[in-house]
């Protein structure tokens, strides 16, 4: 009875340096994929009343190309395009013409955003040598950009900030890998740019936004086939939450009269959910 029962450990164990060798590959790591799900950007006053909301729904194109060392270390980048359209709802901001000022306002919105990101990981079970099973600390740097291009008035707003995550794979068996990490967005700096003069402002808008969070998450699956190769399927969730722009002063002549004005830049939500495809290699 020992020895069968030395037997099986044996075998365990070997099948769990089997399983490593596909979940821990060393070398450079490339992947290239696609997705789809839904946007929504919502801004506040100052009581926390809504302003307006963007939802749409998005396209992506995604990819990430990095390099596994052999002491567990792994360095890589990753940047996803995304563009999407839907539904803006609002009101029409007039504030010389008090008849037309704040009426609401519903029209069609065009939107894309970019996500690019450098992260240093490490396996943190590397000295455990746990053979069927990851769990990565990561952190790096990275820069979201947002261009709205289908509102009369044109918008960018870039933010700067540090990724924190944990991320994890855990093998199943032969043919399938669990996916799922959670992270923290430190927020650095937001910039942000409206083109306020298509709306006879006497100035452009840019502002500074000093204050935010991000969180994410994902959860997916990855199979194995016969020749070696992987394809995912991933959910992911992203989350913004950052704080109200400066305050300019400026002019607003729409009316045909110059009429000083206080124009600023709200505090704003954002969620993304996305269903992604992606093909390693």
């Amino acid at each position: 009875m020992k020895c069968k029962i030395q037997y099986v450990t044996c075998l365990l164990y070997l099948q769990s340096l089997l399983f490593a060798q596909d979940i821990i590959q060393n070398g450079f790591t490339k992947s290239l994929g696609m997705g789809m799900g839904y946007y929504q950007y919502a801004e506040f006053d100052t009581l926390d009343n809504p302003v307006m909301r963007m939802d749409t729904g998005v396209l992506r194109i995604l990819g990430d190309i990095g390099y596994i060392y052999n002491n567990g270390i792994k360095l890589y980048g990753s940047l996803d395009a995304n563009m999407s359209i839907g539904v803006y709802t609002g009101s029409i901001l007039d504030p010389t013409n008090p008849d037309r000022d704040g009426q609401k306002l519903t029209a069609l919105v065009a939107n894309s955003f970019y996500d690019a990101r450098f992260k240093v990981a490490y396996n943190i079970l590397k000295p455990f040598n746990i053979a069927n099973m990851t769990l990565y600390l990561q952190v790096g740097a990275g820069y979201y950009f947002n261009y709205t291009n289908g509102l009369s008035v044109v918008r960018f707003q870039g933010y700067t900030y540090i990724p924190i995550e944990l991320e994890s794979e855990i093998r199943i068996n032969e043919k399938i890998v669990i996916n799922y990490g959670i992270g923290y967005d430190y927020f650095l700096v937001g910039n942000h740019f409206t083109k306020s003069t298509q709306w006879y402002y006497g100035d452009n808008y840019q502002t500074i936004q000093k204050q935010g969070f991000g969180v994410s998450a994902l959860f997916g699956v990855t199979f194995i086939r016969e020749n070696g190769q992987t394809n995912s399927v991933k959910l992911a969730y992203q989350y913004w939450d950052i704080g109200a722009g400066e305050p300019m002063r400026t002019t607003e002549g729409g009316s045909g009269v110059t009429t000083p004005v206080v124009i600023y830049e709200p505090k704003n939500h954002t969620h993304l959910i996305m269903l992604q495809y992606t093909w390693h290699f």
